[in-house]
């Protein structure tokens, strides 16, 4: 697993969601989509997308926050 993509993974695990400004600032990863879709699809990680509203300096924005699901024993 690459170590942005680890890096990402263990940020769910700890916080449980993660958008795209989290990501760039707490782990340095511009491309958070790309990451989501290889936790989602190669290492079969359950992952969500939802759509919230954020503030910016004109007003506000709607961006993905992708949050981790819990695994149905």
């Amino acid at each position: 697993m690459k170590d942005q993509t680890l890096a990402v993974l263990q940020h769910l695990e700890k916080n449980g969601s993660i958008t795209p400004l989290e990501a760039q600032y707490y782990l340095g990863v511009s491309r958070l989509s790309a990451r989501i879709w290889e936790l989602k699809h190669i290492f079969d990680v359950p992952i969500k997308t939802e759509h919230v509203t954020v503030p910016t300096r004109n007003g506000h924005a709607t961006v993905a926050k992708y949050v981790l699901m819990e695994v149905q024993a």
